[in-house]
């Protein structure tokens, strides 16, 4: 028995190639340039509110599409899985905003109340 490369397999390598490069090419320019980060903080803030939110949205959309006796191949349409993610993203970026942050603030001030700074009598 031997390596072979079938034709699907063949067809993968710009992949296994591609993608290693482009996180390499990242983080070296990230390295360099050192703003990456700053500009785009929010792709970070709504990471974990699309982990949460992808499955139940996928849940509703088959459940939707189920019940209205729609074609299933509409989810091999690429405007579907384009319109899927302008939801998600939408979706996560309301979530962030408006329920992480406020109850973020909320624990904050829980755990550590704000106070006031010393005034200057209290160093002497």
């Amino acid at each position: 028995m031997g390596w072979h490369i079938s034709d699907d397999s063949a067809a993968r390598w710009p992949v296994y190639i591609s993608f290693p490069a482009t996180i390499r090419s990242l983080a070296l320019l990230a390295t360099k340039r050192g703003t990456l980060g700053k500009r785009l903080p929010f792709i970070g803030n709504l990471s974990y509110s699309s982990y949460l939110l992808h499955f139940p949205l996928q849940l509703v959309i088959a459940t939707v599409v189920t019940a209205m006796a729609i074609d299933p191949q509409i989810f091999y349409s690429l405007w579907v899985m384009v319109a899927f993610y302008i939801a998600l993203i939408a979706i996560s970026l309301g979530r962030y905003r408006y329920f992480e942050m406020p109850m973020q603030r909320w624990m904050r001030n829980r755990v550590a109340p704000r106070t006031q700074p010393p005034g200057r009598d209290a160093y002497q």
